[in-house]
């Protein structure tokens, strides 16, 4: 090819990436706003994705590690690596973070995301169909599609899925020889080491997808059996390269695995409904009114909803498949097979039909059981599924046979796929002056409230400058030392529990709270109670700032423990319960045990030495009591555990062991 033939074609190229462009412009409208300081789509998550964004520059150029962080979650701090911290994107931006602010890099990744999703889908469709106008369609059909709409509500790591087609592009570009194989294996590398640094949840998933798409054709095309075979060899070993470059990421990953949750979101309740393939969203522009009772019970939120294809365009895709079955069987057959996997794992463990569960096994439900992969929600293999309906109707549209029909009905049908703008907006956070302002939290552990998720703390901390930590904060699931704790939880739903006082004193010695700042927004019954402490404070308008004491008396416990204050509750495996010279009396007992349930063994170790050993029959009103004074620290620990649905049915998972009553004497 002559060196003005490739300028020509990277011409149009531009050409059709700025057209995608256009639609985001006319979809979201950019320019009626203040890049630097307005925020598209104001919340929550898109907060903790602005900090994110501001993190790993501020971390590399403070010479800080920007793989844990102890600006969060203070003084102990959060493993990055297990929360959505974007590092690719935030270092990709991080010149025009520092020269215009994180929230300009914010709105400029949102608004190319899907654009670049149909830039890299229009590439691989060019490829394999020659058509510009084809390619065109398909790109936007995969860029624009319900997933990606849902996901800009907020998700940056999850709507950014450019790299997807491309790494299928490039696979398949070797499979025919097109590209030589030390190409292939840097460009894969790079590919899967910058999408771990987007999401690893999309990375794991894709590599799933691409599992199956390379078992499904090496089943349906033999022909073409030993050629898929030395590409995926080939593949792997970029894998292997790209596990090299990451190694730092990957030791902090395993790192901090310990402390993960069993189940971070609900596979059942993030699994696509069957009817969400038809029934569209408030996402969608056309039919979100009259079917909003029916979308109203699918299962999950608005941004996860992205199955919606819509009929028209089903159909379309059906006579796609069919055409293509007929043109090239094998090839029709494995794309059809990969098409109807997909949008099986979509479904979830459980089929969901008009947001009823039907009980209804579905393959998801082995991966479940399976470790990383079952962290990954099903709702969000609907990416996959609108990859495959572009490709599809890409070759229908470009086949010899096609008529401008055919671009019409197919045109027709992504009407149906129109988003919602209306529902996307642009807003601001007005920060308090005491983090803006004055230098009273400079270096100290704050505990800001509202608290975590359901606040702005984590925008008011990078407005300040990063001037002080923050002991609290939403960057995912809260760390293992602070779920450990209930006054998290009360923190969280601002609804104190009876003995709040002394376990939030704990809460503040334990985790070196120097100020707790109260603004606007908190709820009163939180407010009152910290208030209620008659700490010193200071007014800073909107906020007030109380200065934790050093000298208090309190008791704390935490652990797995559930409502033992004054009465009793239960405890699970450990919990650990300590005192700052508040006498208290503890009472374990097996009263409340149903019979059917195990003997539990439990061993009361104090901080002097002293062990207490005893075993508590299910029903027997034997109880054991525990007098401590002073400073003292108790660790109480059952050798095994009962769970309340296999005795006695009743729903309840939990892993008990004996109730446990907490009073101050």
């Amino acid at each position: 090819m002559t060196a003005a033939k490739q300028i020509t074609n990277l011409f149009f190229y531009l050409i059709f990436c700025f057209l995608y462009i256009l639609f985001s412009i006319i979809y979201f409208h950019p320019f009626a706003h203040n890049f630097k300081h307005t925020i598209f789509m104001p919340g929550g998550d898109q907060e903790s994705f602005i900090w994110f964004i501001n993190w790993w520059p501020y971390a590399i150029l403070h010479g800080l590690n920007p793989f844990i962080t102890s600006y969060v979650w203070a003084p102990s701090g959060d493993n990055l690596t297990w929360a959505t911290s974007i590092p690719t994107l935030s270092l990709i931006t991080a010149p025009l973070t520092i020269i215009f602010g994180p929230i300009f890099s914010w709105n400029l990744l949102s608004l190319l995301a899907a654009p670049l999703n149909a830039f890299c889908a229009f590439l691989l469709l060019k490829y394999l169909y020659k058509n510009n106008a084809a390619a065109f369609i398909g790109g936007y059909i995969f860029g624009f599609s319900s997933y990606v709409m849902g996901q800009l509500l907020g998700h940056l790591n999850l709507d950014f899925v450019c790299l997807i087609p491309l790494a299928v592009l490039y696979f398949i570009m070797h499979t025919k020889k097109e590209i030589n194989k030390y190409y292939f294996t840097v460009i894969m590398s790079i590919i899967i080491f910058l999408e771990a640094g987007i999401s690893t949840e999309v990375l794991a998933t894709a590599t799933l997808f691409g599992f199956i798409s390379i078992i499904l054709f090496l089943i349906f095309e033999s022909r073409s059996r030993k050629k898929i075979l030395i590409s995926s060899l080939y593949l792997a070993s970029s894998y292997f390269i790209a596990a090299i470059l990451l190694s730092p990421f990957l030791y902090f990953l395993f790192k901090g695995f310990s402390g993960v949750p069993k189940i971070i979101n609900s596979p059942i309740t993030y699994s696509s409904d069957l009817l969400n393939y038809i029934i569209p969203t408030p996402v969608t522009r056309i039919g979100r009114s009259v079917f909003s009772s029916i979308a109203s019970r699918f299962t999950g939120n608005y941004a996860e909803e992205g199955a919606y294809i819509g009929l028209p365009l089903l159909l379309l895709t059906a006579f796609s498949f069919r055409d293509y079955i007929a043109d090239r069987k094998r090839v029709g057959l494995s794309l059809l097979a990969i098409f109807i996997i997909i949008i099986g794992f979509s479904l979830g463990p459980y089929l969901h039909v008009n947001g009823i569960n039907t009980h209804i096994k579905m393959p998801w439900t082995f991966f479940t059981h399976v470790p990383l992969i079952r962290g990954a929600l099903p709702t969000r293999f609907t990416d996959y599924a609108s990859l495959m309906v572009a490709i599809i109707i890409g070759f229908w549209l470009s086949a010899e046979q096609s008529t401008k029909i055919r671009y019409v009905a197919t045109i027709a049908s992504i009407l149906f796929i129109l988003p919602n703008t209306s529902i996307y907006h642009w807003g601001g956070q007005n920060t308090p002056n005491i983090f803006t302002k004055y230098k009273a939290l400079k270096g100290s552990n704050v505990l800001v409230l509202p608290f975590g998720y359901t606040g702005p703390s984590m925008f008011w901390q990078l407005e300040s400058g990063m001037k002080f930590k923050m002991v609290g904060g939403y960057v995912g699931f809260t760390p293992l030392p602070f779920r450990r704790m209930q006054v998290t939880s009360e923190l969280f739903s601002g609804a104190p529990d009876g003995g709040f006082n002394d376990l939030f004193k704990a809460y503040c010695s334990r985790f070196k709270v120097n100020y707790v700042v109260i603004c606007r927004d908190t709820p009163v019954s939180l407010k009152t109670a910290i208030e209620h402490e008659g700490w010193r404070g200071k007014h800073y308008g909107q906020c007030t700032a109380y200065h934790v004491p050093s000298d208090m008396k309190y008791f704390g416990y935490s652990g797995n423990t559930w409502g033992s204050y004054n009465k009793f509750g239960w405890i699970g495996r450990s919990v650990t319960i300590e005192t700052e010279n508040e006498p208290i009396k503890i009472t374990l007992t097996g009263q409340f045990i149903p019979h059917g349930a195990p003997n539990i063994s439990v061993e009361v170790a104090e901080a002097h030495g002293k062990v207490i050993k005893k075993t508590f029959v299910p029903g027997s009103k034997h109880s054991v009591d525990i007098n401590i004074n002073g400073i003292n620290r108790i660790h109480i620990s059952a050798s095994n555990t009962w769970i309340p649905n296999n005795v006695i049915h009743n729903g309840d998972t939990r892993d008990l062991s004996v109730s446990m009553k907490i009073e101050k004497r």
